[in-house]
C-alpha cells in the first residue's frame, strides 16, 4: 500500500475534533519531562529532536479511555502553535497511533507530553512496554501484514521521530512544523 493510501485509511478512523472541541482543562497538566538515559539509546537511524521540554510542559495521563481528550489536546496546541490544519491532522494521526500503542503494548495507559519548539511541536509518549526492534517503525510493513503500521505511519507524518525503549518502557518523540 503506497504511503498516502495507508495515511488516508488510517484517517478515516481516527477524526480529530478541530478547534479542540471537548478539551477538559482540568485533566492535563505541566510537568518535567521524564526523558533521561534510563529510557535506553536512541534507535538505529533516527535523528535526535533537538529540543528539551520547558519546566512545564502540558502533560496528559491517558488509558483507552482518555484517547478522545489526547486527539482534543494534541489538535488545540497544533493549531495555538500555529501549525496548518493539514498539518495539525498530522500530528493529531501520529500521536494517536503512538497512544493506541500505549493502551495496546505498554501496560494500558501512557503519558503524552507537549510543548512548542519554535515553530514546531513536539509530542513525547511514554508507557510501561519494551520495543526490542530497534528499526520498529523504520521498514515499510508488508501488504498483507495484519498489523505493525502504527509506528510506521508515525514516521510517514513527522518531521522527525525519536524512540528510545528500554525494560524501563519507551518514550518516543515527535516532532512537526509546517516547513516539512
Amino acid at each position: 500500500m503506497p504511503p498516502q493510501g495507508a495515511i488516508r485509511g488510517a484517517r478515516k478512523w481516527t477524526r480529530p475534533h478541530f478547534p479542540g472541541q471537548g478539551l477538559d482543562q482540568n485533566r492535563w497538566h505541566g510537568r518535567p519531562s521524564g526523558w533521561a538515559s534510563r529510557w535506553g539509546p536512541l534507535a538505529e537511524g533516527a535523528a535526535a529532536i533537538d529540543s528539551h521540554p520547558p519546566d512545564q510542559p502540558d502533560e496528559l495521563h491517558f488509558g483507552l479511555d482518555g484517547l478522545g481528550r489526547l486527539r482534543d489536546l494534541v489538535t488545540a496546541r497544533a493549531l495555538a502553535c500555529g501549525l496548518a490544519e493539514a498539518r495539525a491532522e498530522d500530528l493529531v494521526l501520529a500521536v494517536h497511533e503512538l497512544a493506541t500503542n500505549s493502551v495496546r503494548h505498554g501496560g494500558g495507559h501512557g503519558t503524552c507530553r507537549l510543548w512548542r519548539d519554535g515553530t514546531a511541536l513536539v509530542c513525547e509518549v511514554s508507557d510501561r512496554g519494551w520495543i526490542t526492534d530497534p528499526q520498529a517503525g523504520r521498514r515499510r510493513p508488508n501488504a498483507d501484514q495484519p498489523g505493525g503500521r502504527g509506528l510506521w505511519l508515525v514516521n510517514q507524518l513527522c518531521d522527525a521521530v525519536e524512540l528510545r525503549s528500554s525494560p524501563d518502557g519507551t518514550v518516543v518523540r515527535v516532532r512537526v512544523s509546517d516547513g516539512r
